[in-house]
């Protein structure tokens, strides 16, 4: 599935992922490893239709 991440610095990543399990996975990693004010944190992901698939 292919997914839009939309960072705080407003930047848009598209990545692709297996499912919706490692997709939440990774974006809590990826999260884990920045701080709250960090521009590389990631505060949405949309998928191909445009439905939230998460948000902070």
């Amino acid at each position: 599935m292919k997914v839009f991440l939309i960072l705080k610095k407003g930047e848009k990543i598209m990545q692709k992922f297996n499912n919706k399990t490692l997709l939440l996975a990774s974006i809590i990693s990826w999260n884990q490893s920045f701080g709250d004010y960090d521009p590389m944190k990631i505060i949405m992901a949309l998928d191909s239709s445009g439905q939230i698939l998460f948000s902070s």
